[in-house]
């Protein structure tokens, strides 16, 4: 039992620390914006959002200039989200590494928990993207705070974005997955191996 937890642990660390990564890579947003953009407002936008994210301190909502207090007040609850789920991450790693200390079988959890999460992610391949965001949505914010009828937000973050962002997020994850299977596997022959002679 102790050995499955940690293997659904590994899983879920592994695709909320891909979810992380990506959060790194948004100037990279910026730049393809900035080629592609005819709306040099919308990027600015885009840059003071990112700069908004990335500060550590406060979660009050931002004052992002030609945004309604709507859309700052969900700038506001973004953060918090990404602020959960930054420490969901950080207890399930202790809690990981608690349960992996008094475990045998480390490698097979290794595996197990890899592929639990390349199994999650191959799942998410057959869910239509606009079903999935709108499910986020609905479990991680309140009512109506979430939905906009255009508005500067909208075209600073088009759905494109969005598209980019769960496909290199899901890249990221199923890479990582697949790279700690292997590993823990060749790890785990060898282990049984040595065990043998």
């Amino acid at each position: 039992m102790r050995d499955l937890l940690a293997s659904a642990l590994l899983a879920m660390i592994i695709i909320l620390f891909a979810g992380q990564s990506v959060a790194g890579s948004l100037d990279l947003w910026l730049n393809v914006q900035a080629l592609t953009t005819r709306e040099p407002q919308a990027q600015r936008v885009a840059s003071d959002v990112f700069s908004y994210m990335r500060e550590r301190e406060g979660l009050d909502a931002p004052k992002i200039d030609g945004f309604s207090s709507k859309e700052n007040s969900h700038m506001a609850d973004v953060k918090w989200t990404f602020r959960v789920l930054e420490s969901l991450l950080f207890v399930s790693w202790w809690i990981f590494i608690a349960l992996l200390l008094f475990s045998a079988r480390r490698a097979s959890i290794f595996v197990r928990g890899s592929c639990l999460a390349m199994a999650d992610l191959l799942i998410l391949l057959v869910v239509p993207f606009d079903s999935l965001f709108v499910w986020f949505h609905q479990v991680f914010f309140s009512p109506g705070s979430w939905t906009f009828s255009g508005g500067l937000m909208i075209s600073s973050f088009p759905g494109a974005f969005f598209v980019w962002l769960a496909q290199l997020w899901w890249m990221r994850a199923f890479s990582a997955g697949l790279a700690l299977a292997l590993i823990s596997f060749i790890v785990s022959k060898r282990e049984k191996t040595t065990t043998l002679i």
